[in-house]
């Protein structure tokens, strides 16, 4: 079950399944109480509450059931409409505002409007010494940022100086013929094996080979023709 939290009044109710680690961490936060009767752990309601509880849970999985209308939250609202307006992709727009709640679980007590590049310069180093952030990561976190100091906050100055990690050179982990052979011989699928032996032949991507219909396979020149 992920952390629920809901407010009712001046209090935020926070419920999740039984953990130690858990409960350990909403008793950080001053005033919490547990109501028994509904198993959930209640806590007085203000923003710095919220963005505690924010901070505490970043790594799980969380669930805010009422309408949160701090600044920072309208802020991430309003850089999701930037990404669909400008065309970015479902996956690229999750990953960037993943980031960006993840960056404002560090700077509680900050808000996002007011962050400098020395706070996110201290955010990147976190990510890659103490997080141990792949390279990548942190550079996906960056573009993430630089698009909301650019195109939400207007603030593009921030980011125009500000680093990235050089690209890791790791070496690919490939498969042998034998390792090959010994996977697709383990199918007992006809079809799911003869798509598999399509896109290890041929390069093609799994949604490339799904998408393709009889009329594009040209037998005559041994050919397959992708549609982009």
């Amino acid at each position: 079950m992920a952390v629920v939290i809901d407010r009712k009044n001046d209090e935020l109710l926070v419920k999740f399944d039984y953990s130690p680690e858990r409960i350990a961490k909403v008793k950080t936060i001053e005033g919490y109480r547990w109501n028994a009767l509904q198993k959930t752990w209640i806590i007085p309601f203000n923003e710095d509450n919220l963005a505690a509880l924010k901070c505490l849970y970043h790594n799980e999985q969380m669930k805010i059931v009422f309408e949160d209308n701090s600044e920072d939250s309208i802020l991430i609202k309003r850089m999701e409409e930037e990404l669909k307006l400008k065309g970015y992709s479902f996956k690229t727009r999750k990953s960037y505002l993943s980031h960006i709640k993840r960056f404002e679980s560090y700077i509680i007590g900050k808000n996002i409007k007011d962050i400098a590049q020395q706070d996110i310069r201290n955010y990147i180093l976190f990510l890659l010494d103490d997080e141990k952030s792949s390279h990548s990561f942190a550079n996906q976190a960056i573009s993430a940022l630089k698009f909301l100091c650019s195109e939400v906050l207007k603030q593009g100055k921030i980011v125009e100086t500000l680093p990235r990690p050089k690209r890791e050179n790791k070496l690919p982990n490939v498969l042998s013929q034998e390792e090959v052979l010994r996977i697709l011989k383990a199918v007992k699928n006809e079809k799911h094996k003869t798509l598999l032996f399509l896109i290890y032949s041929s390069g093609l991507r799994v949604g490339e080979v799904t998408r393709l219909k009889i009329e594009d396979i040209i037998s005559s020149r041994m050919m397959i023709r992708v549609n982009q």
